[in-house]
């Protein structure tokens, strides 16, 4: 009897575990249809500008990209990046490409799909259609979108040298695209691990972080071969007035003693970033005396950043800086009153994205809006991409047939003026919309939801009442322990039993993972509280409120479900009130990117201290 018990109990525990594990992996993750598309950034493009073509292959990335011929026509590839989701089971990847397209004659072109082969078949873009222009008037006026002059470089060496490609003027909170190029003589021996990433030092002007997998290339340079490391990167200007900043990086060079050197075709740089490491120059006469060089390469000048004007601003400007777009959608095809309506708000372009705030709707008693959720998706590494807005709208008048269309302001460097855009009007269907003019909604009463019982349905209940009545009448022997009802009675309090223990262990587990990420938290926030101690201590009150932001922005991020470089004032109004210090020195730091005001030494104390116990107290 107890054999029995005990295969049936462990019979129902295999048979329910075996039930979870096809429940968990019955469903398998879907990939999304494989794509290839392009974009120009801009369809009319002045002889002397250039215009970023971004191509984006969606789900596949085994196969040949194939980038058409075009008379007149230069393409000169600048990088790529990746991005992989996961959204309800349905899995995404992406891998975009940046091309510079520049122009020799004037006219107008079109394109030809760009093709990628991959498993036997291809895939190929829309063809897009352009035109070349005449050269755009020279003057001192800044000029984004044309194609970005060498600032000042390290003069050439023997060895090695740096190079930077960016604007000399660009306007207040605008971010541009720059490129950073490292160059070393053709077949010159470079020690493994010591090219360190260029660095900036610049009170006015940040940088992207840069890649640790750099482009790699050769080029001839002043009549002489160069082996080259490329970057694709940002500049962003937070302090209007002329800003000097410096980029540095370093490098050691292995020089053999004796001048004899194979000479060879290939990069020195392949057993850096992949290729066969047996396959490399610096495995080559393993016992010749090399001498180490140390090369320290470095490149300083002036970038002038510009105030955005005054006249013209909007009221609900909110710092972009760029050239965007806007579009307004809803996956919802119809609605009843009361449920509510998500919108995706997209605005995509080129420009500063954590200045670009989710426009709103006005409020009446018409509808009722949410806080909208928020994600950037970028393209490329040329400040490119789109921010979508999640907004939810709960819908209270049932004569509404539309959402109104929405307004997004943001200014335009190459226009010199602020631009507002609308969005197209939202069709809004009602389920259940009377032809007449009464708008009101007539609430359901409680009775009319009630499903009434039939007679019939009550007689047959009593007849199987009364034939359950006569069953224990007629009595079983049978010993308790062997009655099917205690046998999975039993078995249901042990399976009960069973994940008690399991969801004990798990709370267990979960606490101890709470309390090893407050720590890890803890110790990030003491790494963050170090430059603004040593901000403090030299009276640097820019760097003192530049090092606050990052502070809050990376002890934040968490709580607003955000990237910490994208989190703004307004997400951190939404989580904290408003009489925390936190928001008050935050927008200090925001007023201090585009002032030159400091703060007197006693406030850098009190601001510390509060910054200090406030983040403390949020972990």
């Amino acid at each position: 009897m107890k054999l029995r018990y005990k295969n049936s109990s462990i019979s129902s525990s295999l048979a329910l575990f075996l039930l979870l594990f096809l429940c968990i992996f019955a469903v398998r993750p879907s990939w999304a249809t494989p794509e290839i598309t392009a974009r120009l950034s801009e369809t009319s493009i002045p002889i002397n500008a250039y215009a970023t073509l971004t191509v984006t292959l969606t789900n596949t990335d085994s196969g040949q990209l194939v980038m058409p011929q075009l008379p007149g026509i230069q393409l000169r590839q600048r990088g790529q990046s990746s991005q992989f989701s996961s959204i309800n089971g349905k899995i995404s990847r992406s891998t975009s490409y940046t091309y510079i397209l520049t122009g020799e004659k004037e006219g107008k072109y079109t394109l030809p799909p760009i093709s990628f082969k991959t498993e036997g078949k291809t895939l190929k873009s829309k063809a897009i259609s352009f035109s070349i222009t005449p050269m755009a008037a020279n003057n001192n006026n800044l000029q984004p979108k044309t194609a970005p002059e060498p600032l000042s470089q390290q003069p050439p060496s023997k060895l090695a040298m740096l190079r930077v490609t960016a604007p000399h003027k660009i306007y207040s909170g605008e971010s541009v695209p720059v490129e950073i190029k490292l160059y070393f003589a053709a077949n010159t021996k470079i020690e493994r691990g010591s090219i360190t990433l260029p660095t900036i030092t610049s009170k006015g002007i940040i940088m992207e972080p840069l890649s640790s997998s750099p482009a790699q290339g050769r080029e001839e340079y002043n009549g002489r071969v160069w082996d080259t490391l490329s970057w694709q990167t940002t500049f962003s200007a937070i302090k209007e007035g002329e800003n000097s900043l410096s980029i540095a990086a370093s490098a050691t060079a292995l020089l053999e003693q004796r001048q004899k050197r194979r000479e060879r075709s290939r990069s020195p740089f392949d057993s850096f970033f992949g290729g066969n490491p047996f396959d490399d120059p610096f495995f080559d006469n393993v016992f010749t005396n090399y001498i180490k060089k140390p090369l320290h390469l470095s490149w300083q000048d002036k970038i002038t950043v510009l105030p955005l004007p005054a006249a013209g601003r909007p009221e609900n400007f909110s710092g972009a800086v760029g050239d965007f777009d806007i579009t307004v959608s809803t996956r919802t095809k119809e609605i009843e009153i009361g449920d509510p309506l998500l919108l995706e708000i997209a605005v995509n372009g080129i420009g500063n994205f954590n200045k670009v705030e989710a426009p709103g709707l006005p409020e009446n008693n018409r509808w009722r809006t949410y806080p909208p959720k928020a994600h950037f998706e970028p393209i490329g590494n040329t400040g490119g991409g789109q921010k979508i807005f999640e907004q939810a709208v709960v819908i209270r008048d049932q004569s509404i047939t539309e959402i109104p269309s929405l307004s997004f302001c943001y200014f335009n460097p190459e226009k010199k003026q602020y631009i507002t855009k609308k969005s197209a009007p939202v069709p809004v269907k009602i389920k259940g919309k009377s032809n007449g003019t009464n708008s009101q909604v007539t609430p359901k009463t409680p009775q009319e939801t009630i499903r009434k019982i039939p007679q019939q349905q009550e007689e047959a209940s009593d007849q199987h009442l009364l034939k359950i009545e006569l069953g224990e009448m007629t009595g079983d022997m049978r010993p308790l322990p062997q009655r099917p009802w205690f046998q999975g009675a039993t078995i249901f309090f042990l399976l009960l039993y069973l994940c008690g223990i399991i969801v004990r262990y798990m709370r267990k587990k979960r606490e101890g993972s709470q309390q090893n990420l407050r720590k890890r938290m803890l110790h990030r926030l003491y790494e963050d509280l170090i430059p603004i101690q040593a901000a403090k201590e030299n009276n640097d009150s820019v760097l003192f409120l530049r090092a606050c932001r990052v502070a809050i922005q990376n002890s934040l991020a968490r709580r607003c479900q955000k990237h910490p470089s994208v989190v703004s004032l307004g997400d951190i109004q939404r989580i904290l009130p408003a009489a925390s210090p936190i928001i008050k020195i935050f927008s200090m730091a925001d007023q201090a990117s585009y002032s030159d005001k400091e703060i007197p030494v006693a406030e850098l104390d009190k601001l510390y201290d509060e910054l200090k116990s406030e983040l403390e107290n949020l972990l």
